[in-house]
């Protein structure tokens, strides 16, 4: 479907910027083509008309100097070399069809012969007093008596009506030996019709590049249109996907977040229709959390899901995102032996609201007139979104699970008075992760979402990809950190995996590097090129390593006039451990706080910090059959000794 979410200014405004500097570059190009290109061919053409009455005259020159250098030499008479110089030129033609042709006259003024007029041979024009022959011939004579040679702009009959006067232009010459005039001439009706010729190819020319001009002009108008109405629409979508997950993060009732989202999807498209339902995996049903139906809000509970022809169901038992017209549904519906009470809908989209690899619901979208209403666009923001509801949902669950967790620690600590402190350590943990689950966990996976829509409209950028794949790593680190601050009161181990040392402190150092940056800080890793692999978490090693660089860095800022910042971890192995320092130049730890410092809840920090890093550090290592202590340096700043044993379990040996 094509969604027209722009305005006529919008339109407008668009065929001002196509229309006009297309309109301003035409008219310089007719400027160009008649006013500077056109007298400029003109006049050229002109020059060129001259250089050839010019060429054509000097040839009748040079048979002129050949007679005459017979006569020179005796080969012949003066006389006999005249009369063969008359008979030779009276027959020359040159020109397109032959009509131009050469005069001869002598100083005297007496023609010898004329072929455009020929009753004018044998006479002197220098005795007449008026017509246009005179005129020339006299202006002839003052040429041929001062420069020897030269133009003459002059009336002359017609070549084909001798009554009709025309322009012309002649060429005359002195042949100093024998005292004749050379005379030759072009009619400028001839140049004229090459001129208008020329102009008659140029406006053709300037049809064809007008035509080819509009035809440009409304392409680029519809594309230009075309990329305004997208641009357009992705910032309704940009803006929508935005408010739903502020929504997201920021609303706990599930009822309202319905609706929230509903409002906002209806900024993008025209959704009358819009539904959200929970599947019941345990009772292959499909119930209705959220409904708006402009035919029935009433919508039943969808049973038998496997069984069903209902394009929820299909969308379930697929786990995959359906387009559906009313043929597919009436098909479905009739394959499956069921029928709908309402009419069926024209156009259906629907996307499973999926967590991991469990399908929990549907977030869906209909219309019950048109087949066209949703389209590739609306289906990726719905994967969107979906995501993000999915989160919420979870959220909630995870939320229930909470307190049901936090109802049965507190009946056990009613019941039992031993390990106490313990107990209480764990309880208050528990809230801990609560709270950490809901102020982290939720704004993350909005976050995630706004990245896969990135990745899923820039995914041939191979660099950027690269640069989400490790944003999306540290969010899913995150993630299961939380996870893992959960598990705290939960029994039970992480499976552990071989792991190399190194490569955890490199991608750990990689995702702090932004954030060391910020606070001046160097790392320098200093590990030993065989360092043996191990069993264990990567994430919760990582998380150690991430814990530790974090403290070190909250250390260095105590003191504002510390210009050394640098934290340094330096890893080497023995027979049977490994051995990892991290060493900051911060002012140290106190020695009062040095018997507490991994005690769950023990911090001294004002703005920030809960006092379970470091607490959660020793759990994890402990987990690792692993040690952690610390002590200041000589100098200063603190010393953080890890040690992790290689042979775990008897899962790895030793290289070698």
């Amino acid at each position: 479907m094509k969604h027209r979410i722009f305005q006529k200014p919008t339109e407008l405004a668009i065929s001002f910027k196509i229309l006009i500097p297309s309109g301003i570059v035409f008219l310089l190009f007719v400027y160009f083509s008649f006013f500077v290109m056109l007298p400029f061919v003109e006049k050229h053409l002109m020059k060129q008309q001259r250089q050839m009455l010019i060429s054509t005259t000097t040839g009748i020159i040079s048979l002129l100097d050949y007679l005459n250098a017979n006569v020179q030499t005796g080969k012949m008479p003066e006389k006999e070399a005249k009369r063969r110089a008359l008979a030779a030129i009276r027959n020359l033609r040159y020109g397109p069809n032959g009509e131009n042709y050469f005069w001869i006259g002598e100083i005297t003024g007496a023609v010898l012969f004329e072929p455009g007029q020929p009753d004018l041979a044998g006479t002197f024009l220098l005795e007449c007093n008026e017509g246009k022959a005179c005129r020339f011939y006299s202006d002839a004579l003052t040429i041929a008596q001062g420069s020897g040679a030269g133009f003459i702009e002059h009336k002359w009959p017609s070549k084909g009506d001798p009554s009709r006067i025309v322009d012309k232009l002649s060429y005359v010459r002195l042949y100093e030996p024998w005292e004749w005039i050379v005379g030759t001439g072009l009619y400028m009706a001839d140049v004229k019709s090459e001129i208008a010729f020329l102009t008659r190819k140029l406006l053709w020319l300037l049809i064809g590049v007008m035509v080819v001009s509009l035809v440009f002009c409304f392409y680029v108008y519809q594309q230009a249109l075309t990329v305004e109405i997208k641009r357009q629409r992705a910032e309704k979508i940009n803006q929508s996907l935005i408010d739903i997950s502020n929504a997201v993060n920021t609303t706990f009732d599930l009822e309202t977040l319905y609706g929230t989202i509903h409002h906002s999807l209806q900024n993008i498209n025209d959704m009358k229709n819009f539904f959200v339902a929970i599947y019941e995996e345990e009772k292959d049903l499909i119930a209705f959390a959220y409904r708006q139906d402009e035919l029935d809000n009433d919508l039943p509970t969808i049973e038998a899901v496997h069984r069903s022809g209902s394009p929820f169901a299909r969308v379930i038992v697929t786990q995959a995102p359906v387009f559906a017209t009313r043929k597919q549904i009436l098909e479905w519906e009739s394959r499956y032996g069921t029928r709908s009470k309402h009419i069926p809908m024209a156009s259906f989209l629907g996307v499973p609201l999926q967590m991991k690899d469990k399908m929990i619901g549907v977030m869906a979208a209909a219309d019950y007139f048109r087949d066209d209403q949703f389209d590739e666009t609306d289906l990726n923001v719905f994967l969107s979104v979906s995501d993000q509801l999915a989160v919420a949902i979870e959220r909630k669950q995870d939320e229930l699970d909470l307190r049901r967790k936090y109802e049965q620690t507190e009946c056990i600590l009613r019941e039992s008075e031993e390990r106490l402190l313990q107990s209480e350590r764990l309880a208050a943990t528990g809230q801990l992760a609560a709270f950490i689950a809901h102020e982290i966990n939720s704004p993350l996976q909005g976050v995630t979402s706004l990245l896969n829509v990135i990745r899923r409209e820039y995914g041939n950028d191979a660099n950027l990809v690269a640069h989400l794949n490790l944003i999306k790593g540290a969010f899913n680190s995150i993630r299961r950190t939380v996870k893992n601050l959960l598990d705290l009161n939960r029994p039970g181990k992480e499976k552990y995996q071989p792991i190399h040392l190194q490569e955890i402190l490199r991608s750990t150092g990689a995702l702090v590097r932004s954030f060391l940056k910020d606070h001046g800080v160097r790392l320098n890793l200093e590990l030993a090129p065989d360092l043996p692999m191990i069993m264990g978490s990567p994430q919760q090693l990582s998380q150690v390593f991430m814990n530790l660089i974090n403290n070190a860095v909250e250390s260095m800022n105590m003191n504002p006039e510390n210009i050394e910042r640098r934290i340094t971890i330096h890893a080497e192995s023995d027979e049977d451990r490994l051995t990892i320092h991290v060493e900051d130049t911060g002012p140290g730890i106190p020695k009062e706080d040095m018997p507490r410092i991994f005690d769950a809840f023990f911090t001294k920090k004002r703005r920030m910090g809960m006092g379970v890093g470091l607490f959660i550090c020793h759990r994890i290592l402990e987990g690792h059959n692993g040690t952690i202590w610390v002590e200041n340096q000589t100098d200063r700043g603190a010393r953080f000794t890890i040690r992790l044993p290689i042979r775990h379990r008897g899962d790895i040996r030793k290289r070698g």
